[in-house]
């Protein structure tokens, strides 16, 4: 899409300044460039509000750098995944815990776990027992096959899945090249009816949640991020007016809330997560009052939220 509203941020040069530079301290390449597309992703407030979404990688840990742990013989295949209380826009690759890869893609035979029994088994699975807790979506990035992963809460994907029948909408905007998948709390039940739907189209670049965001995916750092910025681009375009990315063009019907959602974002806490749906906890600030002006405006479709 040539007008595409998201601006790539890839510079060959600072990719392998990047690798140079992390390469010294120790950092596999692959890790190396999952910082920097981190780092692009993260600073881009288009994608990302505030540390929001995680990103992985899946190589090797070679002894004696970042992930490496004590184990003996050949290098563990692992999955390099954003830890718990890092910001995209500043993380180093000590923000990627390494978890042993195989066995926790074994999890996918598993029918039912709780989110406590998923972070025991997480956790077993690290090199470094000190590092950070891996991201409560780290299954869902194990699972896909697809070396890169990149999930955002973009503003025009939140936008877009806001609008009223929002699976027909996404599909209308998007075409087949993305899946579409209804709310699902994060952690294990998300993993399991994401890997349905990619096992049902192993074409598809990405995996749109509703109420929830994007991952996209590829076999390179460059790839899997020129993917998000594209659709995202393309979530934008079609709230802005314009004619979607998918088979079928256009998206009518579709409210631009984008300008109204960021509001919403920015001025119920400027340092939180937000997930627009009744049931999800949003960190316990209470953006009813604001809910209630763009209900105003109307924005019908955004839930009324209250938490303590």
């Amino acid at each position: 899409m040539n007008d595409n509203p998201i601006n790539s941020l890839w510079k060959d040069s600072a990719a392998r300044e990047a690798v140079e530079r992390y390469g010294a301290r120790g950092v596999p390449e692959p890790l190396a460039l999952r910082v920097y597309t981190s780092r692009l992703i993260g600073g881009d407030p288009a994608l990302v509000l505030h540390g929001g979404g995680n990103t992985s990688v899946k190589g090797k840990a070679a002894h004696g750098s970042y992930g490496a742990g004590q184990d003996a013989g050949e290098p563990p295949t692992v999955l390099f995944v954003k830890g718990s209380g890092w910001d995209l826009a500043t993380i180093e690759p000590e923000g990627f815990p390494a978890v042993r890869l195989e066995p926790i893609r074994a999890l996918r035979n598993v029918t039912a776990m709780s989110d406590e029994a998923m972070g025991v088994a997480l956790r077993g699975q690290l090199l470094d027992p000190s590092a950070p807790n891996p991201s409560v979506e780290a299954l869902l990035h194990a699972f896909l096959p697809h070396r890169f992963v990149d999930h955002t809460h973009a503003d025009a994907i939140l936008a877009l899945v806001d609008q009223p029948d929002p699976e027909a909408v996404c599909r209308e905007v998007f075409g087949p090249r993305l899946a579409v998948l209804p709310f699902v709390f994060p952690g294990f039940p998300l993993a399991g009816i994401a890997m349905e739907a990619f096992e049902r189209d192993p074409s598809v670049e990405g995996i749109v949640l509703i109420n929830h965001g994007l991952f996209t995916f590829g076999e390179t750092a460059r790839e899997s991020y020129h993917r998000m910025i594209h659709w995202v681009g393309v979530a934008q375009h079609a709230l802005d007016g314009g004619a979607g990315g998918g088979a079928g063009g256009g998206a009518d019907g579709v409210t631009s809330t984008g300008r109204w959602f960021r509001v919403a974002l920015l001025v119920a806490d400027s340092a939180v997560r937000i997930h627009v749906h009744p049931d999800y906890p949003i960190g316990g600030v209470r953006p009813v009052a604001v809910l209630q002006a763009l209900h105003g405006h109307g924005l019908g479709g955004l839930p009324l939220v209250e938490t303590a």
